[in-house]
């Protein structure tokens, strides 16, 4: 293979890179079925994230979503999340535009370190 040449897709030395939005558009084909765009990948990331913070199990988050279906939404995840300790102390993080989810799922803490830089999100104790 000469310099200008790019490897074949059943080459042993195919570009092995991961790309998070086809791996969330596939997702998405599978889980939501029918026509998949940029919207649903983005919901389908917000999905995913929200049931990785539902896993918090120490302290506490508060996450108000201005990217919801719904409008602005407010969750509360760990520890005194429950309706019974609304006023319990933990960060506050708002996000701003809905790839902050994606950035999230598909590339964790850079993604989400990435994302705070660009503006994404933001929090009251980054």
């Amino acid at each position: 293979m000469t310099a200008t040449e790019s490897p074949s897709p059943n080459s042993t030395n195919s570009d092995k890179s991961v790309h998070p939005e086809a791996l969330l558009r596939r997702a998405s084909r599978r889980v939501l079925g029918g026509a998949v765009g940029a919207t649903t990948g983005t919901q389908l990331a917000r999905r995913v994230g929200i049931e990785l913070l539902k896993r918090l199990y120490k302290d506490q988050l508060l996450v108000i979503d201005h990217t919801g279906p719904s409008g602005v939404e407010e969750m509360r995840f760990g520890v005194g999340s429950a309706a019974s300790d609304p006023h319990a102390l933990g960060p506050t993080v708002e996000i701003h535009d809905p790839r902050a989810w994606a950035s999230l799922v598909t590339e964790g803490s850079i993604g989400l370190g990435r994302g705070y830089l660009e503006g994404w999100w933001d929090s009251d104790d980054p």
